[in-house]
């Protein structure tokens, strides 16, 4: 990038006249100008030294002594009425005495002098400074080129000075300014003790030269580096300018700052979390997906889902019948951050697959994302009217309660969410569209439609999209099934696959796609018939348990028992938690929390079948009971 200088001040005047000598702005040599040009707009001058005439522009002549003059100008809007009384007042008296004759000047200036309380050296040092700029401006006193770091005492215990400050101070230690400056003046104190002989600074002094430290030097060097880049550092960058609709999906999560209940004894479960994706062209929330689990792999597989699929189901099911949510569709590029959720290889190949390209923001630069990080915020303002609200920190909290004013359950929460997006959000006015994100979507759509006669794609067959969006593993087949997160799962649809080997001897690997949300079943995809068929487990136990909670339980027994690998004792756990009273699932927020979680359903417009899934599906075709075609 071209690094631009600074445009420099210069309101001096230059008064053209044939025979007088100028400073000649390329060459920057003394020339006396000859002649003008019949046109007025250029010159014929002879440059000092040289014999012959130049032809320049007059704009190129400038004052002989102005490349010379330190006098230094400020900008006008830096200037208060009373200086410009003042330039006024003292143009005034230089004007007065040019008019004067060649005898009258030394009586003028005397008089000058006495009038306005200045000395004679004083007049004529005005006088001299208009003569060389031609300028009003320099009347006014030189600034004074103070350094930021310039103190006023012994060079050498300066010197010291500094460097005890960058020493104690400027260290991610981060010493309170009391301890730096106690430090400091016992240092010099032994330095004295040696043969020196200083004058130990006051604290105040000291302090004040501590405090003439920049303040993003202060932060970067006192360890917060961070602190300094949101503070100082220029944030001109954001996401290029995209040119249509669904070009670019920028998704990313945010716990949600509620507290949310369960259905059954309306206590506190804790918050949610919201991952939500956002059409940087028209700022329409292109879906969203909610849930008590934290953000993960299959977070952001559901919610490319609920980008794509329609919207209608969603409305009906919280009978939202006065709005519509025209987005769908399967989108160009998916820009996120760094996090290893949107970094798996499951799903940058099932999009491959889409057409989709998934791109990442440049690290330490969060403005990359600033149209999904604006929802959140805007959205955080908006839950705050809400009861069970947490505040973004405890300063905003103070006295309230959050747990004692929940009120929400998450089925609620997700209806009201769901409202506020497309009767609100996507009605109100957009500060950058200067419109609401629906017109800009409308607007935009039509457009694609009339230029390209086309809009968007979508998947031939949204079940096998969904599926192919769920993380899976990749497992040889047994005979007695196969094994993931350390339970056998098994299905006669295995049988065809048991022990089968590559060509170079080595066992064959087949995918499994699972949802983390329950384990209870997996789903195997036939490569042979390029279906997908439905595989429970052999423990029953498992059926509506998360991974999260999984692992939660191994932790518990392992704990209990000392054992890493005891499989029937989390299995026996599993089934005890599903027998546990309701009154005792009243009395913790994690019991009721996990029985929530058994119970939601993910709000999807689509659930997955049971029955087998084809690449390309046909709804004419009849399955029998086995899941086999009917022929």
């Amino acid at each position: 990038m071209e690094e631009q200088l600074g445009v420099s001040l210069n309101r001096s005047i230059v008064d053209i006249s044939v025979g007088k000598t100028y400073l000649e702005k390329k060459s920057q040599k003394l020339c006396i100008l000859r002649d003008i040009s019949e046109d007025g707009y250029k010159g014929f001058i002879n440059i000092e030294g040289e014999s012959f005439m130049k032809m320049v522009p007059l704009m190129d002549l400038l004052n002989p002594t102005e490349q010379s003059t330190c006098f230094s100008e400020p900008a006008l809007f830096e200037l208060t009425d009373k200086v410009h009384k003042k330039i006024e007042e003292r143009l005034n008296i230089i004007r007065s005495i040019q008019e004067c004759g060649p005898g009258e000047i030394t009586h003028q200036v005397k008089k000058f002098a006495q009038q306005h309380n200045v000395t004679e050296r004083t007049i004529y040092r005005w006088l001299k400074r208009y003569r060389q700029t031609n300028s009003a401006l320099s009347f006014l006193r030189k600034r004074r080129e103070s350094s930021t770091y310039s103190f006023r005492c012994n060079p050498e215990l300066e010197v010291f000075i500094q460097s005890k400050i960058v020493e104690y101070y400027l260290t991610p230690e981060r010493l309170p300014k009391s301890v730096v400056i106690r430090r400091i003046q016992s240092d010099i104190y032994a330095k004295n003790k040696e043969g020196c002989n200083y004058k130990i600074p006051h604290t105040t002094s000291i302090r004040r030269k501590i405090d003439k430290i920049p303040e993003d030097e202060q932060l970067i060097k006192r360890g917060q580096k961070k602190s300094a880049r949101q503070k100082y550092r220029a944030v001109p960058n954001s996401y290029p300018e995209v040119c249509s609709p669904l070009d670019v999906i920028q998704i990313d999560h945010t716990p949600l700052d509620i507290l949310l209940v369960d259905e059954v004894h309306r206590k506190h479960i804790g918050r949610a979390y919201l991952t939500i994706a956002i059409d940087v062209k028209t700022r329409m929330i292109a879906g969203y997906y909610l849930t008590l689990e934290p953000p993960s792999q299959t977070s952001v597989g559901m919610c490319i889902y609920n980008c794509v699929a329609s919207k209608e189901e969603v409305l009906s099911n919280f009978e939202i019948t006065n709005s519509s949510w025209p987005v769908n569709g399967l989108m160009k590029k998916i820009h996120t951050d760094n996090g290893a959720d949107f970094r798996a290889d499951h799903l940058s190949k099932t999009c491959a697959k889409y057409r989709i390209s998934f791109e990442y923001r440049p690290i330490q630069l969060p403005e990359f994302g600033g149209c999904v990080e604006r929802v959140f915020r805007t959205l955080a303002e908006e839950i705050k009217s809400l009861p069970g609200k947490t505040f973004s920190n405890t300063g905003q909290r103070k006295e309230y309660n959050a747990e004692a004013n929940a009120a929400m359950t998450l089925k609620e929460f997700e209806k009201w969410l769901v409202t506020w997006i497309v009767q609100k959000y996507h009605n109100d006015t957009h500060s950058s569209l200067k419109r609401s994100p629906l017109d800009a979507w409308c607007q935009y759509t039509s457009l694609v439609k009339r230029n390209t006669g086309t809009f968007r794609s979508i998947p031939a067959d949204m079940r096998t999209f969904y599926l192919d969006l769920l993380p899976y593993n990749e497992r040889t087949i047994q005979r007695e099934g196969i094994s993931m997160f350390g339970y056998k799962y098994y299905d006669k649809e295995l049988d065809e696959f048991i022990n089968k080997k590559h060509s170079n001897g080595k066992n064959k690997l087949f995918s499994f796609a699972y949802d983390i949300h329950n384990i209870g079943h997996i789903w195997f995809y036939n490569p042979v018939e390029q279906k997908y068929y439905k595989i429970k487990s052999l423990s029953k136990e498992l059926d509506g348990i998360s991974v999260s909670q999984l692992r939660q339980l191994q932790d518990s027994v392992k704990a209990k028992t000392g054992k890493n690998d005891n499989k029937f004792a989390v299995l026996e756990a599993i089934q005890e938690m599903n027998q546990i009273p309701q009154d005792s699932i009243a009395k913790t927020k994690k019991a009721r929390r996990d029985e929530q979680r058994r119970k939601a359903k993910r709000k999807l417009p689509y659930q997955p079948p049971s029955a087998p899934i084809e690449e390309e599906w046909d709804d004419n075709i009849e399955l029998d009971e086995t899941g086999a075609v009917k022929l």
